[in-house]
């Protein structure tokens, strides 16, 4: 049912935003820098290597279905905004285009089988083959499934291969951005030296919201168009 799924998908939404205020709260009774210190270290080592052999990472992460969101939080922590936001961004879209090829054209007749008894997937399925770009580029905005699922569910429908593409590149933008600004804020909450900490996690919690109310916006706005076109009961 799209209603229980869209419902689900707000109050992800919500319990993400929650952690996010939490570990904002928490950064200076957590360890979580140390832990980001010591994986900064790794890519350290590598150079300017280390961005090339995070985007690999990550594309082999989408495939294999590992949670994606640290990687992004981690990089923004990492590499700062601007670069996060764009070696994500483009590794999110290897990584999706190499899903979708490989359904396509390897696993296509495994996953149709796998997916045929979640009437909710196959309706998405119809509606792919119907509207095509449209609903790839609203089903990332919003997702009423997952995104690991949707990459292998696109890759047994006749979508074109470009448009596929830039509906998943521009689609996936705003939660990487939200997701890179969330690392790269952590990053200067532990290196701004101030005598008022609070007043930077205040400032910094102030901008984080403001971006998880644009992301929510585009989200409704994306929510409302899918229900528009029957993808909601």
């Amino acid at each position: 049912m799209f209603k229980a799924a869209l419902i689900g998908a707000r109050r992800r939404l919500l319990l993400f935003s929650l952690i996010v205020i939490a570990g904002l709260v928490g950064w200076h009774y957590l360890p979580l820098g140390d832990w980001l210190d010591t994986f900064s270290t790794l890519l350290q080592q590598l150079g300017p290597l280390a961005p090339l052999f995070y985007a690999l990472f990550y594309v082999l992460a989408t495939l294999i279905l590992v949670p994606l969101a640290p990687l992004a939080i981690a990089a923004g922590y990492l590499f700062g905004l601007q670069q996060a936001f764009v070696v994500t961004l483009l590794a999110a879209t290897v990584g999706a285009l190499a899903a979708f090829l490989l359904s396509r054209h390897l696993l296509s007749r495994s996953c149709r089988e796998l997916m045929q008894p979640y009437p909710t997937v196959m309706a998405v399925e119809h509606s792919i083959a119907a509207q095509g770009w449209l609903i790839v580029f609203l089903l990332r905005l919003s997702p009423v499934i997952p995104s690991h699922l949707l990459n292998y569910l696109c890759g047994i429908t006749d979508i074109a291969l470009h448009h596929y593409t830039l509906a998943t590149f521009f689609g996936k933008a705003p939660l990487i951005l939200l997701l890179s600004y969330i690392g790269a804020s952590a990053a200067q909450l532990q290196t701004t030296a101030s005598p008022s900490p609070y007043l930077h996690l205040l400032l910094y919690g102030a901008g984080l919201l403001f971006t998880l109310l644009a992301c929510w916006l585009v989200g409704r706005r994306a929510r409302r168009e899918l229900a528009n076109k029957g993808l909601r009961q």
